[in-house]
């Protein structure tokens, strides 16, 4: 169900993300890398994450959100008390 990966160490951020309607199609968004993006499937993603938690890395886990049932926006100053 995850939607993206934030990945934190040393003060470099960086994003495994899912793109696209099939399941494994994740792309690594790593800018340190010379040709990011960069297709990985999911076996990959596994093994980096696994590899990244025992460097101590931070992983933060995005997961999908519903809409809620009333999409529009706010009238203005309906905000404001």
């Amino acid at each position: 169900n995850q939607e993206a990966f934030i990945l934190n160490h040393n003060s470099h951020w960086f994003t495994f993300c899912r793109f696209g309607k099939k399941s494994d199609q994740w792309y690594n968004l790593n800018s340190m890398l010379s040709d990011s993006p960069k297709w990985i499937g999911p076996n990959f993603l596994s093994i980096t994450i696994s590899q990244a938690e025992a460097e101590g890395y931070s992983i933060f886990t995005i997961l999908p959100t519903l809409p809620s049932e009333d999409l529009s926006a706010p009238q203005p100053g309906s905000l404001i008390e």
